[in-house]
């Protein structure tokens, strides 16, 4: 619920960017879904760039545009969100890519939680 508010608050100054540090950690697979879904649409609609910081590399392939992977405090690879996971580079990325599941779409959370 915090996430909500603190998000709508943020939303209401229309920003140009917007940056969110794990901001689905506390919340519930399907709550997160939409929660994200509604940030990208106000996004969107307001022209708000969005900077995702996440360990969630699932949620990153569903909302993010481009990914940029970090290993021990260091830049390792950066892309479009799906040449990258599709074809990742660096060995950490490869290693991140291999041990995800992204079948499910943000689409398919916000229908199940309807």
């Amino acid at each position: 619920m915090q996430q909500r508010l603190l998000l709508a608050m943020a939303l209401i100054e229309q920003p140009k960017l917007l940056i969110l540090d794990e901001p689905t950690s506390a919340l519930d697979p399907l709550i997160a879904a939409q929660v994200l879904e509604e940030v990208r649409q106000i996004s969107k609609a307001q022209g708000i760039s969005v900077l995702i910081v996440t360990h969630d590399l699932g949620m990153a392939a569903q909302f993010a545009s481009h990914i940029a992977v970090m290993a021990d405090g260091r830049l390792v690879e950066t892309g479009p969100t799906e040449a990258l996971l599709s074809q990742p580079q660096a060995n950490y990325t490869k290693d991140l890519v291999a041990h995800r599941h992204w079948q499910t779409t943000s689409e398919d959370l916000c229908r199940a939680a309807e």
